[in-house]
Protein backbone atom coordinates (compact mmCIF):
# COMPACT_ATOMS: atom_id res chain seq x y z
CA UNK A 1 0.00 0.00 0.00
CA UNK A 2 1.31 3.65 -0.80
CA UNK A 3 1.31 5.96 2.16
CA UNK A 4 -1.60 7.36 1.61
CA UNK A 5 -3.37 4.43 0.80
CA UNK A 6 -2.37 3.12 4.52
CA UNK A 7 -3.54 6.17 6.29
CA UNK A 8 -7.09 5.96 3.98
CA UNK A 9 -6.84 1.75 5.47
CA UNK A 10 -6.42 2.61 8.78
CA UNK A 11 -9.22 5.47 9.01
CA UNK A 12 -11.41 3.08 7.92
CA UNK A 13 -10.61 0.54 10.28
CA UNK A 14 -11.12 2.99 13.26
CA UNK A 15 -14.85 3.75 11.13
CA UNK A 16 -17.96 1.48 13.21
CA UNK A 17 -19.49 -1.14 10.83
CA UNK A 18 -22.34 -1.24 9.33
CA UNK A 19 -24.81 -3.87 9.79
CA UNK A 20 -24.71 -6.68 7.32
CA UNK A 21 -27.26 -6.41 4.34
CA UNK A 22 -29.47 -9.69 4.20
CA UNK A 23 -29.83 -11.00 0.59
CA UNK A 24 -30.55 -14.62 0.45
CA UNK A 25 -31.60 -15.73 -2.90
CA UNK A 26 -32.74 -19.10 -1.72
CA UNK A 27 -35.11 -17.49 1.20
CA UNK A 28 -36.33 -15.33 -1.32
CA UNK A 29 -37.49 -18.01 -3.97
CA UNK A 30 -38.66 -20.05 -0.80
CA UNK A 31 -40.68 -17.29 0.64
CA UNK A 32 -42.30 -16.83 -3.20
CA UNK A 33 -42.57 -20.95 -3.32
CA UNK A 34 -46.27 -20.80 -2.46
CA UNK A 35 -47.02 -20.05 -6.19
CA UNK A 36 -45.57 -23.59 -6.90
CA UNK A 37 -46.35 -26.89 -5.98
CA UNK A 38 -45.39 -28.26 -1.83
CA UNK A 39 -42.90 -30.75 -3.56
CA UNK A 40 -40.70 -28.06 -5.24
CA UNK A 41 -40.97 -25.43 -1.74
CA UNK A 42 -39.57 -29.06 -0.12
CA UNK A 43 -36.89 -30.08 -3.34
CA UNK A 44 -35.89 -26.60 -3.08
CA UNK A 45 -34.98 -26.19 0.76
CA UNK A 46 -33.44 -30.50 0.69
CA UNK A 47 -30.87 -28.58 -1.85
CA UNK A 48 -30.32 -25.27 0.51
CA UNK A 49 -29.67 -27.62 2.88
CA UNK A 50 -27.36 -29.87 1.25
CA UNK A 51 -24.79 -26.56 0.15
CA UNK A 52 -25.34 -25.74 4.24
CA UNK A 53 -24.11 -29.18 5.18
CA UNK A 54 -21.23 -28.60 2.73
CA UNK A 55 -19.98 -25.10 4.25
CA UNK A 56 -20.51 -26.62 7.54
CA UNK A 57 -18.19 -29.09 6.85
CA UNK A 58 -15.56 -27.09 5.17
CA UNK A 59 -15.63 -24.84 8.41
CA UNK A 60 -14.86 -27.79 10.82
CA UNK A 61 -12.19 -28.83 9.28
CA UNK A 62 -10.98 -25.26 9.22
CA UNK A 63 -11.82 -24.72 12.97
CA UNK A 64 -10.00 -27.87 13.85
CA UNK A 65 -6.30 -26.52 11.38
CA UNK A 66 -7.04 -23.08 13.82
CA UNK A 67 -7.63 -24.69 16.97
CA UNK A 68 -4.98 -26.88 16.42
CA UNK A 69 -2.59 -24.04 15.23
CA UNK A 70 -3.67 -21.91 18.55
CA UNK A 71 -2.36 -24.65 20.93
CA UNK A 72 1.28 -25.31 18.87
CA UNK A 73 1.45 -21.14 18.58
CA UNK A 74 2.11 -22.19 14.63
CA UNK A 75 0.94 -20.91 11.22
CA UNK A 76 0.39 -23.60 9.91
CA UNK A 77 1.44 -24.36 5.84
CA UNK A 78 -2.62 -24.19 5.27
CA UNK A 79 -2.80 -20.90 6.45
CA UNK A 80 -0.02 -19.02 5.16
CA UNK A 81 -1.81 -17.84 2.11
CA UNK A 82 -4.46 -16.59 4.22
CA UNK A 83 -2.88 -14.49 7.17
CA UNK A 84 -0.01 -13.66 4.95
CA UNK A 85 2.95 -11.63 6.10
CA UNK A 86 3.37 -10.49 8.53
CA UNK A 87 1.00 -12.68 10.46
CA UNK A 88 0.51 -9.80 13.08
CA UNK A 89 1.33 -6.43 14.51
CA UNK A 90 5.19 -6.40 15.38
CA UNK A 91 5.73 -7.45 19.20
CA UNK A 92 2.78 -9.87 19.20
CA UNK A 93 2.70 -13.30 18.21
CA UNK A 94 0.87 -15.19 15.71
CA UNK A 95 -2.07 -16.06 18.15
CA UNK A 96 -4.04 -12.80 17.80
CA UNK A 97 -3.95 -13.56 14.34
CA UNK A 98 -5.22 -16.82 14.72
CA UNK A 99 -7.45 -16.56 17.69
CA UNK A 100 -8.93 -13.18 15.11
CA UNK A 101 -9.44 -15.79 12.60
CA UNK A 102 -11.10 -18.64 14.31
CA UNK A 103 -13.42 -15.92 15.47
CA UNK A 104 -14.29 -15.11 12.04
CA UNK A 105 -14.68 -18.41 11.00
CA UNK A 106 -16.70 -18.88 14.32
CA UNK A 107 -19.39 -16.40 13.13
CA UNK A 108 -19.76 -18.12 9.77
CA UNK A 109 -20.32 -21.62 11.69
CA UNK A 110 -22.58 -20.38 13.76
CA UNK A 111 -24.32 -18.50 11.07
CA UNK A 112 -24.12 -21.75 8.90
CA UNK A 113 -25.29 -24.28 12.27
CA UNK A 114 -28.75 -21.56 12.46
CA UNK A 115 -29.53 -22.27 8.67
CA UNK A 116 -29.11 -25.64 8.84
CA UNK A 117 -31.55 -25.93 12.42
CA UNK A 118 -33.98 -23.41 10.34
CA UNK A 119 -33.69 -25.57 6.91
CA UNK A 120 -34.44 -29.29 9.54
CA UNK A 121 -37.81 -27.24 11.02
CA UNK A 122 -38.91 -25.75 8.00
CA UNK A 123 -38.93 -28.93 6.14
CA UNK A 124 -40.63 -30.56 9.14
CA UNK A 125 -43.38 -28.50 9.09
CA UNK A 126 -43.59 -28.93 5.16
CA UNK A 127 -43.77 -32.53 5.13
CA UNK A 128 -46.57 -32.67 7.87
CA UNK A 129 -49.84 -33.82 6.21
CA UNK A 130 -52.80 -31.62 7.13
CA UNK A 131 -54.43 -33.77 9.19
CA UNK A 132 -51.05 -33.94 11.44
CA UNK A 133 -51.67 -29.99 11.63
CA UNK A 134 -54.06 -28.92 14.81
Amino acid sequence: LTPRGQRAFEEWLREPPEDPGVRNEALLKFFLSPLRPRSESIRLLEQYRARQQERYEAYAGSEAILRRALEEDTVPPELEHVLGEPHSMPGESPAHSLQVFLLTLRHGVLATQARLAWCDEALAVLRETPRDRR
